[in-house]
């Protein structure tokens, strides 16, 4: 009978081959997920800053304005446009993600006034 003290070549192949495998095929699922929360903190900070001017466009009593603004870690480019009508004010923002994609969101405020 032959002594066995470890694994064979073949063994520590197949160990390695699968090991790769498994990898390489969730490689492509955490890059996808890095790219959704980067795209996920851009709609969130967007929000914010167009929930903050909608605020202030409501107390300086602007009625219809567009302003441009980069959001720091990304440098994308945003575009707030604001219009009043029956007093109700609309803020919405324009940008292009991460992913290449057009998105637009927007926020809806009746004039306190």
């Amino acid at each position: 009978m032959q002594k066995s003290n470890g694994f064979s070549f073949t063994e520590v192949i197949i160990a390695t081959l699968l090991f790769f495998t498994i990898i390489i095929s969730l490689l492509p699922l955490f890059s996808l997920l890095m790219k959704e929360q980067l795209v996920l903190q851009e709609r969130r900070t967007i929000a914010y800053k167009l929930h903050d001017k909608l605020q202030s466009n409501f107390w300086n009593d602007l009625q219809n304005e567009k302003s441009t603004f980069l959001l720091e870690n990304s440098q994308t480019e945003v575009t707030f446009d604001f219009e009043t009508e029956q007093r109700i004010l609309t803020g919405c923002a324009q940008w292009v993600n991460i992913k290449h994609r057009q998105e637009e969101y927007c926020l809806h405020g009746k004039s306190p006034r």
